[in-house]
Parts: C-alpha cells; sequence; structure tokens
C-alpha cells in the first residue's frame, strides 16, 4: 500500500503490508512496512529526492460498536518518520486524523464499500472525494469459485424459482423447480449510505450483470444499516473479462426517497421494516464496553480447551513443523516470522474449530423423520419433568441475558448434546389459552431467525417434515436445515376446581422439533429444495412447551393466560466456530415475543377442533416403529397450514371399510405388524357409526375449525373441495401411496352443509371479567348420510327403512374421499362476512342451532 505522509519539512510516504480481521461487532486493521522487493515487486521506488520513505512498525485501526449508535475507534501506530523530524509530531497527526474521520463521516456519512466479492478476486478498489465516485473493479477466479463459494450475504437473498410445466400437484412442481440464480455465481456486494451520503445512487456496471438486487435496512439494524446492493454475473459468459462497478452520487433532494438505477434502468429495493418501538429502544440502548480478546482465538477457546477432555472427540496431533535451514537471502528475513506466525494461528484456529467437526447427537442412519420427531419429544418430556428439582441442581442454568422482560438461561444439557448447550427462556402470555398459542406457534411464518418454512411431508395428526432456512450473521451463510415436527398433549390433568365437570382441564401441549435424521429417508432431491446450496445445518432441539395456567390459583394473571416455555439447541456446523454458533442461538428464545406479538395485534388464528391436528403424549421410554391407536376410523387430519391471511385444513373421510382399500393420509405411513392399531386398521367401523346415527340422528361431520380473530373481524371467503381418494392418490407421478398437496381437478359432486356458529364463552373466558369481550365462531362441515342410515316409518304401509342411498354416498363409502377446506381473508374494504362463492353464510347463534352438540373428536396415541 502506497500513502502520502506530508510532513513539516518534507513529503513522506510508506508502503505498507496490510490485514484486515472481521466480526460481526468489530473491524481491526493492522499493517506494517515493506520493502523487499523480492516478495512484492510492485513496491514503487524512490524517485523523487524530496521525499522520504516512513518506516511503520505497527499501525492499527481498531473498530468496535458500542451500541447502535456509537462506534469507538481507536489507532495505534510506532512509526519512524525519518529524515530531520522527530517522533514528537506523530501523536498531534494521530489526533487530526481521528478528528476528521469523525467530522467527515457525521457531516457526509460513508461512501460506498464493497462488503464481499465470490468467485473473483479484486483488482482495484478508490473513492474520488472529489467527484464523489466510489470505483471498484474485479475479475473472474476459478479457484475461489465453488458451488459454497459465496461465503455470507449480509442480508437473506429472495429465492426466485419458475415452474415451466403448469401442474396441480406441488409435489410435482416441486420437483421441476428451476432457481434463477445459477449454482457457482459471481458476486460482489457493495454497502451504500443512503442516510447521509446520497439517497439517489448511480449504478455503472461494465460488462452488464446478470441480476442485481437491493435492500434497504433501518439506520440502527442490528444486521447492518444502508442500503445492500448485491451484483451478480456469469462466470461462463463473463470469461476473463475484468468487471468495473461505479457507484455515484445522484442528484436528489432532501427528505426524498432512495432511488438506485443500474445501467438506465431503475432497480427495485426491498424494505426491511422495523416498528417505532424498536427504533426507540435501539436508540436508547446503553453503551457496553467491548470485549478484548485475541483476534487470532475465538473468545470461548478457553472454555473449549476446559471441556474437550469430556467430549467424544479423538483428535490426532498434529505433526511437528519442519524448521528450514537457515537462508542468507533477504527471503529468510520475513518467511521465518511469517512461518512461526502462521502455525501459531493455525495450532489456535485447529483448537477452536475441531470440536465443531462433528454434531452431537450424531445422525442415525436410516432413521426416519417420525423416529427422530418422537425423540425430541421424549428430551422434551424429560426437560419439563426435571423442572421439579432444577432448586436443587448445582450445575442448574446458568443466566445469559435479560432484555424485554425476556430472560434467556443454557445448561448443556447431557442427553440433548454433550457439545451444543440448550438455551431457554419463559414468558406468560395472558389472554389466549394454550390451544390459541399452539395455533400461532405452528403458523407458517418468517421471523428474525427462520425464513417462511416449506412443508415437504406432512403424516397427518400435527406430524410433519418441513425445510426452513436458518439465518446467520455477516459473514456466513444461511444454513439449509430439514426439520421433522411433531404436536403432542399430555394426558388430561385435574379440572380447574372440583365444581366444574371432570372432562374440563388443563391443557399442557408440547412443540417437538428436530433434524437429526437421515436426510435420504425422505426421497427429495436437496437440488429442488435448496437451490442456492446452502451449506446444512442441524436443529438438535428446538421444542415449545403450553400450559393453561389455572384460573383459580393464586397467580394474578389475566383469565385465560398461559404459560409459555421455549428450548432450543442449534448446531449451524460448517466453519462457524462455537463462540459464534452460541451467540446465534441465544437469539432463539426471543420467538416467544413474536408469537405474543402476533397474538396481541392479530388475534388468534384458525385452528382445527375435529380431525385433531395432534397426538396424544407417547411413552417416552418405548422406541419406534411407531402406530397410532385410537385415531377416528371415519376420518382422518391429514394436513394443516396456517398462514397469515390463509387456511387451508385437508381430511380424508372414510365412513366404511374403505379404509382397508386406501390409506387416508399421506404417505409413509405410520403401520408396522405388530401394531395394536395401525393407521390403516382392517377393523371396520361402519357397525359402531350406523348405531350412533340411529341413536342421534346425526350427520357426518367432516371437519369443525375455530375461525381466526382476523376473519371474524374482515370476513373470509370460504372453498370446499373433494375428490376421490383413489384419485388423489394416483394423482401423483412418485408414488401411488403419496398424495400431493395440491389435489387434482377431477372433483367429487358432494352435497356439503357448511354453518358458521358463534360459541358461548368456553369455561376460562366465562371465568374472566369480560366474557362478551371475544367472539368465538366456530365452522362446521357436515354431509347429509343420517337420512340414509337411520331407518323412516312410511305412515302409509307402516313400514321402517331407510332412504336409498344417492351415487354420491355409495362412492364415498366404496371409494373415501378427500376434502380441502380453505378460507381466506377478505381484504379491507369489503364487507366482513362469510362467502361461499357468490352466497353468503349467515352466522347461527349455539342457543339457537336445533340439537347442536360438540363433536368429540378422539386423540390418536402413538404406540409401539
Amino acid at each position: 500500500m502506497l500513502q502520502a505522509n506530508i510532513a513539516d519539512d518534507s513529503a513522506r510516504d510508506s508502503v505498507m503490508l496490510r490485514t484486515t480481521y472481521k466480526s460481526p461487532s468489530s473491524v481491526h486493521l493492522f499493517g506494517f512496512s515493506v520493502d523487499d522487493a523480492d516478495l512484492f515487486r510492485t513496491i514503487p521506488p524512490v524517485i523523487d529526492p524530496t521525499v522520504i520513505r516512513t518506516q511503520i512498525d505497527l499501525q492499527g485501526w481498531s473498530i468496535e460498536s458500542l451500541s447502535p449508535n456509537t462506534t469507538q475507534v481507536t489507532l495505534v501506530e510506532q512509526s519512524d518518520p525519518r529524515g530531520w523530524s522527530n517522533k514528537s509530531s506523530i501523536p498531534q497527526v494521530m489526533m487530526t486524523t481521528l478528528a476528521g474521520i469523525g467530522e467527515f463521516s457525521i457531516k457526509h456519512g460513508a461512501p460506498p464499500v464493497a462488503t464481499r466479492l465470490g468467485g473473483a478476486k479484486a483488482l482495484s478498489s478508490r473513492y474520488d472525494v472529489e467527484k464523489e465516485t466510489f470505483r471498484y473493479e474485479y475479475q473472474s477466479a476459478e479457484a475461489r469459485r465453488s458451488n459454497s463459494s459465496s461465503t455470507a450475504t449480509a442480508f437473506p437473498l429472495p429465492v426466485a424459482v419458475r415452474n415451466p410445466e403448469p401442474s396441480d400437484s406441488e409435489a410435482s412442481s416441486l420437483k421441476s423447480i428451476e432457481a434463477r440464480r445459477l449454482l457457482t455465481t459471481i458476486d460482489c456486494e457493495i454497502r451504500c449510505d443512503a442516510d447521509k451520503w446520497a439517497s439517489t445512487f448511480v449504478v455503472v456496471v461494465d460488462p452488464p450483470q446478470f441480476s442485481i438486487s437491493a435492500l434497504r435496512r433501518h439506520r440502527l439494524s442490528t444486521a447492518g444499516g444502508g442500503l445492500w446492493l448485491t451484483i451478480e454475473h456469469d462466470p461462463a459468459s463473463l470469461g476473463d473479462e475484468k468487471v468495473v462497478v461505479t457507484v455515484k452520487r445522484g442528484v436528489s433532494a432532501p427528505g426524498a426517497k432512495t432511488i438506485v438505477t443500474c445501467n438506465g434502468h431503475k432497480v427495485k429495493i426491498d424494505y426491511e421494516e422495523m416498528s417505532e418501538t424498536d427504533a426507540h429502544l435501539l436508540k436508547k440502548q446503553r453503551r457496553s464496553r467491548p470485549t478484548r480478546a485475541p483476534l487470532d482465538q475465538p473468545p470461548a477457546l478457553g472454555t473449549l480447551r476446559k471441556r474437550q477432555s469430556t467430549m467424544d472427540i479423538s483428535i490426532a496431533a498434529p505433526p511437528e513443523p519442519a524448521i528450514p535451514p537457515p537462508l542468507t537471502t533477504t527471503y529468510s528475513r520475513l518467511a521465518t516470522p511469517l512461518a512461526r506466525w502462521y502455525s501459531v494461528a493455525a495450532e489456535s484456529t485447529r483448537a477452536a474449530i475441531i470440536p465443531m467437526a462433528t454434531p452431537s447427537p450424531a445422525l442415525v442412519a436410516g432413521s426416519s423423520p417420525i423416529d427422530a420427531a418422537v425423540r425430541s419429544l421424549a428430551q422434551l418430556a424429560r426437560m419439563h419433568a426435571d423442572r421439579d428439582g432444577e432448586s436443587t441442581d448445582p450445575f442448574g442454568w446458568q443466566p445469559v441475558s435479560e432484555r424485554d422482560g425476556l430472560k434467556i438461561e443454557k445448561k448443556l444439557v447431557s442427553h440433548v448434546s454433550e457439545s451444543f448447550p440448550v438455551y431457554r427462556a419463559g414468558r406468560i402470555i395472558e389472554g389466549f389459552t394454550a390451544e390459541e398459542v399452539s395455533a400461532a406457534v405452528s403458523s407458517l411464518r418468517k421471523d428474525e431467525c427462520y425464513d417462511k418454512p416449506l412443508r415437504l411431508e406432512s403424516y397427518g395428526h400435527g406430524i410433519s417434515t418441513s425445510q426452513v432456512t436458518a439465518y446467520t450473521t455477516f459473514p456466513f451463510r444461511a444454513r439449509n436445515m430439514l426439520v421433522a415436527t411433531v404436536v403432542a398433549r399430555a394426558p388430561d390433568g385435574p379440572p380447574l376446581t372440583p365444581s366444574v365437570h371432570p372432562s374440563t382441564s388443563l391443557s399442557t401441549i408440547f412443540h417437538a422439533s428436530t433434524s437429526s435424521f437421515d436426510s435420504s429417508s425422505i426421497g427429495f432431491d436437496s437440488a429442488k429444495y435448496n437451490p442456492l446450496v446452502l451449506p446444512n445445518g442441524n436443529i438438535v432441539l428446538e421444542g415449545w412447551i403450553l400450559e393453561t395456567i389455572d384460573p383459580y390459583s393464586h397467580e394474578q394473571y389475566a383469565i385465560p393466560s398461559t404459560r409459555c416455555m421455549f428450548v432450543g439447541a442449534t448446531d449451524y456446523s460448517g466453519n462457524i466456530p462455537l463462540s459464534v454458533n452460541n451467540v446465534l442461538n441465544t437469539s432463539l428464545p426471543r420467538s416467544i415475543l413474536a408469537v405474543e406479538s402476533m397474538l396481541k395485534t392479530k388475534g388468534p388464528p384458525c385452528r382445527a377442533q375435529t380431525p385433531n391436528m395432534s397426538i396424544m403424549m407417547p411413552d417416552t421410554t418405548a422406541a419406534g416403529p411407531w402406530a397410532l391407536e385410537g385415531s377416528d376410523a371415519d376420518k382422518s387430519g391429514v394436513d394443516e397450514r396456517i398462514e397469515e391471511d390463509d387456511y387451508s385444513l385437508t381430511v380424508t373421510v372414510s365412513p366404511s371399510s374403505s379404509g382397508d382399500k386406501g390409506n387416508g393420509g399421506l404417505m409413509p405411513t405410520l403401520r408396522h405388524n405388530e401394531s395394536k392399531l395401525s393407521v390403516n386398521s382392517t377393523r371396520s367401523t361402519i357397525i359402531d357409526l350406523g348405531e350412533d346415527i340411529r341413536r342421534g340422528r346425526r350427520d357426518l361431520v367432516v371437519c369443525e375449525v375455530y375461525i381466526g380473530h382476523g376473519m371474524i373481524k374482515s370476513g373470509a371467503d370460504i372453498s370446499v373441495r373433494g375428490v376421490a381418494l383413489p384419485v388423489a392418490l394416483h394423482s401423483s407421478k412418485t408414488s401411488e401411496s403419496i398424495m400431493s398437496y395440491n389435489l387434482p381437478q377431477q372433483q367429487l359432486d358432494l352435497p356439503f352443509n357448511i354453518s358458521i356458529i358463534a360459541l358461548a364463552p368456553s369455561v376460562l373466558q366465562s371465568a374472566s371479567l369480560d366474557p362478551s369481550a371475544v367472539a368465538r365462531h366456530l365452522l362446521r362441515i357436515t354431509l347429509p348420510t343420517s337420512e340414509y342410515e337411520a331407518p323412516i316409518t312410511d305412515p302409509l304401509t307402516g313400514k321402517s327403512a331407510p332412504a336409498p342411498r344417492p351415487r354420491w354416498y355409495l362412492d364415498l363409502l366404496n371409494d373415501g374421499a378427500v376434502v380441502q377446506l380453505k378460507l381466506k381473508t377478505r381484504k379491507h374494504g369489503s364487507e366482513a362476512k362469510y362467502m361461499l362463492g357468490d352466497n353468503t353464510v349467515m352466522v347461527e347463534d349455539e342457543r339457537k342451532v336445533r340439537s347442536f352438540k360438540g363433536v368429540e373428536s378422539r386423540l390418536p396415541q402413538l404406540v409401539k
């Protein structure tokens, strides 16, 4: 590096070798003078006799973040200006330099800077202060390009996918997805100050880019404020051609919106939202003193070395480096200290990274997602049971942080992982039951830690497999994770009070998720659900424990209220050190705040009442294979999707012995020969169903859904369709026993009866001070089957016989059907009502509905 340094008597210059260390909250730059032309052939000689070359023994910049709006800059220098100048002027020059940097940043903002370059080598980077132009040049480098050459993005990029062939099957469309982004691209990321430096940016890329994206973050964002530009090129078409990126300040008025043009075309800008409350909290956040730690040694290295003896990891001792014989050339003066420094850094890095090589627990070969989900459920239940002895445990939960009223703790739980601590946090969510909080937890949403999940498989009864993208921190890439999830309920506890009916009891719901299963067992091509070829991560355990608080207890909470506990341990694997992995895990329990905010701003979402989309807690000591016992034989919940404005429920209906002809849920099934009662049970329930109908003359209830608060206020569009079960099973191109999420077009003409019932307040709402504040609507779908099963007496002949069965009912008895319900919130400005096509569905009062009685749906249990 060539620097011009003007002194009082003669001009000064210096040639330095610099290196940079970056972390999420700090940047360190160090440099020293070099004069060996054999190693650095581009060192310019001193031609002007009036210029004196300065000897810099050490110069370092330390830039550390103390708070979102405060940065501490430290300059360290030891140099010899040589000539007639003495070293007394150096402190004054350093103070002037620091003062100039701060004044320039506050007044003019930060100029553009390249923050990342993947698959290429940088040629030059220059900012012209007078012309206010940033110029960056780079060239393709095949040695630096691979499927994972882009180490990180400062913000998560949206995945643009397309389906070239229209298809009704989501499974088939998933296998035909093609990503627009190439697997091996050359990408350059540039950060611009859109708050002070400029609001209009003129970008010129030569040759033209393959794609460009822009993201605007709030200036106080913890992920890095400003405007982030990502420019990508196709290496095949670029070849050895040099890329020149120029960023200029455009003409803009004060207070104008951010505008970006690239090669004359306007670029769409994505905005990362931040509420005024969060911005105010970040402004008022206290300054924290920076942590001093060796840059070649992670902060947790001492802890790792203490714990290394207890870890089941065999590390071979590295061979002693061979000491070369002393050389008399000028190369030895620089090579020897560099080799020594490299050996020390490599040894420290090896000690910090090797414990990350083997995730714990290790993935079980051939393990299915269901087995892994049940194992995680057993771990979660054990942690729930161990809470009674926490007060006497000397190695209990250690506090990590406490912010926004959320206390986060950690502990190394041996039966979960020997390497990664489990983080947890608890909170009381007032005004909502455990079932309502469970529906919010199950919703497919995006938060600060994960992108919106992609549902891959659903086995019914709340057991599913999904793909999720986990965000990391700069400079690491996001992680691709396959997650198996199960929702379970604990057995009924004691009633709320002796005066209440014994069937009313407190609810305890478990949500358990893990990635500790063999990914090849799901049979999906990773190129389809992971087109960006993100590194794989592993969710060791992630779980929710939701308990409805007894309204008659001494605790002064709103009625109803739910005690929520979140536990999580994630292995981001790859090149992420354990210290950074623990920092990322610290933010996982903050999902409780996101769920609470969602419930209080939008209300509880829709949720299924029948069929049950959960299972009874199995025996934690048993092992697979598993089967379901006690499930409803006439209907089975296959898939439930809860989204922001949409809700869908898929149910299989088999009111006769058709259950032995085809599977009523999505495959792979939960069936084995030793099961007490498998999903594909051959035991007919037509006799029990007929007796029930004869006694009560009740129609066949397909499903019942509690309508979400947002749809109650704005109304909803209702869509119901039915497809024959054999047609739905044969529509998939992969297997005859696997059903696609998107049903085929061949519909059954089923006479659905749809009613919406305004329910009376529940037991918990009745105990509150204002039971009428929250309205509850129940959507019920039935089929008129009672008149074809219950005998009808002819007044003329006196004979009793059921009515003749129509064609649709015979098809339903013989083949079964798949029914899909979809609800969509009506747009703002529309009338708040429920629409079924062009017809309005009126809301009926529960007390006025003739012979209304809630349907008791049996809760299935996993058994060995």
